[in-house]
Parts: C-alpha cells; sequence; structure tokens
C-alpha cells in the first residue's frame, strides 16, 4: 500500500480519487485557507468572496499538485499521492526520479501547471472571448482570485527556497554541481533569503502571517543544517576516547 493511505484517515480529514491519484485533504488546510481569504472578508455580497477564494485556493493547489503528480508518473514512479495540508499541498511517491534533470522537471511542473491556467484565462480576457463586469460581482470577484492565485503563487513558489519547489530546483542544481556540499550552500540560499523576506516584511509594514510563513521556512532549514553538522561530527574518525 501506498504511504499516505496506510493508516486510516484521522478526523475531519477527506479521501477521494483525481483517476488513480488518491487525495487527502487534512482539516488544517481549511483553515489556512480561510485565513489567507482575509482580504475578502469585507468584500461584498458577504460571505461570497470568502466562499469563493476557499474554493480557488482548493482547486489551484490540486492543480498544482497534479502537475508534479502527473510528471511523477510519466517518470514512472508508482504509488503517487497528493496531500493538502496546513502548509500546503505535497505530491508523493515511492519511489524517486533517477535523474537530477527530471526532479527538476518534477518541481517546476506545478508552477508551470497553475501558470498555465493563468496565461489560458488572461488570453480570454484579452481576446474579449470572455468579459467580465463589476455588475456582476461574485462572477467577477472569482475571475480576479483565480488570476491572481494562478500567477502569485506560483511565482512564490518558485522562490529559491527548501521547500518550495523553487529551492528544490536550486537543491538540485547545486548537488549535481558541487555533491554533499551543494545540499549545504542551497540551505544557506534559503536561509539568507527568508531572512532578506522577513526584514522586508517588517521594515514595509507588511502581513506579520506572511512574515511566519518565512520565518517557519526559516528555522526549517536552519534545522536541516545543524541536522548535517551533526552527521558530519558522528562521521568525525578520531577516537571519541581521546
Amino acid at each position: 500500500m501506498s504511504g499516505m493511505f496506510s493508516s486510516d484517515p484521522t478526523p475531519g480529514e477527506i479521501q477521494f480519487r483525481l483517476g488513480s491519484i488518491p487525495v487527502r485533504i487534512q482539516p488544517w488546510f481549511w483553515l489556512t485557507a480561510f485565513l489567507l481569504a482575509g482580504p475578502w472578508f469585507d468584500q461584498e455580497p458577504r460571505p461570497w468572496p470568502v466562499v469563493t477564494f476557499v474554493a480557488v485556493c482548493f482547486a489551484s493547489i490540486v492543480w498544482h499538485e497534479l502537475g508534479h503528480a502527473w510528471t511523477m508518473r510519466y517518470f514512472g514512479a508508482r504509488y503517487v499521492e497528493i496531500m493538502l495540508t496546513g502548509l500546503g499541498g505535497l505530491a508523493t511517491s515511492q519511489s524517486r526520479q533517477s535523474h537530477t534533470w527530471q526532479r527538476i522537471v518534477v518541481a517546476l511542473a506545478g508552477p508551470a501547471n497553475q501558470l498555465l491556467i493563468w496565461g489560458i484565462l488572461f488570453g480570454l480576457l484579452k481576446l474579449k472571448l470572455i468579459s467580465i463586469s463589476p455588475d456582476n460581482k461574485i462572477f467577477y470577484i472569482l475571475i480576479i482570485q483565480i488570476l491572481m492565485v494562478n500567477l502569485y503563487w506560483p511565482l512564490f513558489n518558485l522562490l529559491p527556497i527548501f521547500p518550495l519547489d523553487g529551492g528544490r530546483v536550486v537543491r538540485e542544481s547545486a548537488m549535481a554541481l558541487l555533491g554533499n556540499r551543494g545540499m549545504r550552500a542551497s540551505l544557506w540560499v534559503s536561509i539568507v533569503i527568508c531572512g532578506g523576506m522577513i526584514a522586508w516584511i517588517v521594515a514595509a509594514g507588511g502581513s506579520m502571517f506572511n512574515a511566519m510563513i518565512f520565518g517557519m521556512m526559516l528555522a526549517n532549514n536552519i534545522q536541516e543544517i545543524q541536522f548535517l553538522r551533526d552527521q558530519d561530527r558522528y562521521r568525525d574518525p578520531s577516537d571519541w576516547r581521546s
């Protein structure tokens, strides 16, 4: 059996399949989506802008993860699964792609899927094949939300910060060039950029929720650096009794 579905779901989880790909949604995903909908709370006609935003979050993240999952399957992975958590989405499999370029393509496939939706919808609007009017408020807001989520979120995901997709690309590239030192180099890139983003958000008076997200990723990368240092210490060939 596959890893995520080898145990019974916890209370509040939702499971379904998209074709042959299992999808699991943790309840924390809905809470995070609701919190991210904050700017839409005061939009009329309430509460529909919040409802449509949560729906767009769900559909867009699943579509993003399907990009990863389909690419994994194309490269021969088995037991590909998707999980939506409070921190976003995750596509996993029981086998890893053999080549660096394949893992990079898998990482880029998710943002590419979202940018494809943005490009198609933007093109339809520019060619006036579909039109939106502020008079139809719910449809107007829905289209704006689809455009925003499928442009800004994939661009955010391409930042060279692990575990974002851009950070995975940097990690794979650095390890291909530098071997094991590439792992440490990619982590330091993540740490520096996270620190810079936090400083910029605080200085600009931005959302503390966004600063918290970068803070969590910063802490995660610092922990990985410490873990690598511990591994190096345990591999020390000197006699521990001396």
